[in-house]
């Protein structure tokens, strides 16, 4: 009789190669290589030191969340292994069964300060901005620091590493940058009759008030403003997506630049899912939802009533989006998709909270303006921006989620 094969013993996969092996697991998610693993002991000594590769888990970052990978990567704990940061995005469907801690900070005490918005700048840092100027917080301690505010009111403002933005309230608009990524020599640029902007990677797309979209290279020591197209309609939102710029205009009209040249692609007619083209084209978050519920009335009044009247911001987050509204709604979903579509209308959300009656603002309204994310080990940390300051909503796992095996159905 034969005797009963030892665990140790893969049969046929015993004489395959390591280098073979390996090439094929490359290929697998973290999901589906929990369950090799279990097949035999040589496939989990493999796979085991895949897991504790870094390099293995940077690059599933990349692949598994290409749309937020350096965001995330960029804001979170310096040095944090990949690990617990793909771990950290793995838990969001798991979001229903966290722990709360809620804080505020930024309240204001005059009118000077009431917020307007904020950025998170690198970890622990963010620029708040408020009718009197733009200040800076520590987002450990949740109090100033001794870096100098940038005082006035301004209309728009934006700044990361290495750049500053600021358009005034009379459509002027400044611009600070360094000469080169390594430069400690700065460029100033001054435009006016600015109505908006956007800056993507080391390029700034402009859109003057007689809607004339012109574009500037940044990081170069010698700079030069090039005029891409004069449009003939008021243009009300840009977007980036697919290495192209996009342009969305009052008369729902959509283009996108392709060869220095602006292409008509398509009308937003009242019968297409406006939000879905919206989301594809990137124009979620510079957009004025104003303007999108005049549009969408025409074709169905009836949406605009109810929890999600009103919208003020909509941010997405890889599968996660975040839904502000002008009476202190916050709405968090979790792949909001009805037919492959983006659909916040019909679909049920993870997590709701009303700030309006849980802070009780004295404002008639509470307008919510910005809201970001921070990963952290086991954690997500929250930050929603309303004129009487910003909350700050940590969400804890309970430890068998952080050291148990990784979910496998979300992932």
């Amino acid at each position: 009789m034969a005797s009963k094969r030892n665990d140790d013993e893969g049969g046929m996969m015993d004489y395959f190669p390591t280098e073979l092996l390996e090439n094929i697991f490359m290929n697998l998610s973290p999901s589906e290589l929990a369950v090799v693993q279990q097949v035999c002991k040589r496939f989990k000594r493999i796979i085991d030191c895949y897991f504790r590769d870094e390099n293995y888990w940077k690059r599933r970052l990349s692949s598994d969340y290409p749309d937020i990978c350096h965001v995330v990567l960029r804001k979170c704990k310096p040095h944090m292994p990949y690990h617990n940061i793909y771990k950290s995005l793995t838990l969001w469907p798991r979001f229903n069964q966290v722990t709360e801690v809620q804080n505020s900070f930024a309240c204001p005490t005059t009118a000077q300060g009431e917020v307007k918005g904020f950025i998170l700048l690198k970890y622990n840092e963010m620029a708040v901005h408020t009718h009197g100027g733009i200040y800076y917080w520590n987002l450990r301690s949740l109090h100033p620091i001794t870096r100098g505010p940038m005082y006035g009111n301004y209309l728009k403002y934006y700044e990361s590493e290495n750049i500053i933005v600021i358009l005034g309230m009379s459509l002027n608009l400044f611009v600070q940058w360094p000469i080169s990524p390594e430069s400690v020599e700065y460029n100033e640029m001054r435009l006016s009759r600015v109505r908006t902007f956007l800056v993507h990677n080391r390029a700034m797309y402009i859109v003057f008030s007689d809607d004339e979209i012109s574009f500037c290279q940044l990081y170069t020591s010698n700079y030069e403003m090039r005029t891409l197209q004069k449009m003939r309609d008021m243009v009300v939102a840009l977007g980036f997506s697919n290495g192209h710029l996009n342009i969305l205009t009052y008369r729902r009209n959509l283009y996108r630049l392709c060869n220095d040249e602006i292409v008509f692609q398509r009308a937003l007619d009242l019968q297409c899912n406006m939000l879905e083209l919206l989301r594809r084209y990137n124009f979620l978050e510079n957009f004025d939802w104003m303007t999108f519920f005049r549009w969408v009335f025409l074709a169905n009044p009836t949406i605009c009533r109810g929890p999600l009247q009103d919208i003020t911001l909509v941010k997405q987050y890889g599968d996660l989006f975040f839904v502000g509204t002008l009476w202190g709604i916050v709405r968090i979903y979790y792949k909001p998709y009805v037919n492959g579509e983006l659909d916040i209308f019909s679909s049920r959300p993870l997590k709701e909270y009303n700030f309006l009656k849980t802070f009780r603002f004295s404002y008639p309204a509470c307008p919510v303006l910005s809201i970001d994310v921070v990963e952290e080990h086991g954690c997500h940390r929250l930050y929603i921006a309303m004129p009487n300051g910003i909350c700050v909503l940590n969400f804890h796992y309970n430890p068998p989620f952080l050291y148990g095996p990784l979910p496998m159905a979300e992932m």
